[in-house]
């Protein structure tokens, strides 16, 4: 036997959101997410769901890497489901910012020429902020 699904109508309003407000894209996102990291969380994103709106697929796109828990991550996704099956399109998520890479920092090495035993000195020198990294190191290469 099946569970009985309660209306998405009772959940939003016993929330205390407006089905109107959520479609035209007045809600915050803060509230919104507030109100999924609370125990009514996968059942509100479930009714989230049934407002055919792209307002909707929008704010569930936008929550989706927010919520805390990965049950309300699950129905938000199946919300999000349900929403392309009706035609709603999925926006994509915003592309995170790209990172700076750190300035390539140079280093400079010296090698000696091999002696009689097949002995050889390697320094590798790295400038820093208080002042010079050295790596000194000895290396043999039998003949």
């Amino acid at each position: 036997m099946t569970e009985r699904r309660v209306p998405h109508t009772e959940i939003l309003t016993r929330l205390g959101l407006a089905a109107a407000e959520l479609i035209a894209g007045a809600t915050a996102d803060d509230r919104v997410l507030a109100l999924l990291a609370g125990p009514d969380g996968a059942a509100l994103a479930e009714a989230l769901g049934d407002l055919p709106s792209p307002a909707v697929a929008a704010l569930l796109v936008r929550l989706e890497a927010r919520a805390p828990e990965k049950a309300v991550r699950k129905a938000i996704r199946r919300a999000l489901y349900r929403l392309a099956q009706r035609g709603v399109p999925r926006p994509e998520p915003a592309a995170e910012p790209a990172r700076p890479r750190p300035a390539v920092v140079e280093l400079e090495g010296l090698v000696s020429s091999i002696d009689g035993r097949g002995d050889r000195i390697v320094w590798l020198m790295r400038p820093l902020a208080s002042g010079t990294l050295l790596v000194a190191a000895q290396v043999n290469e039998p003949a």
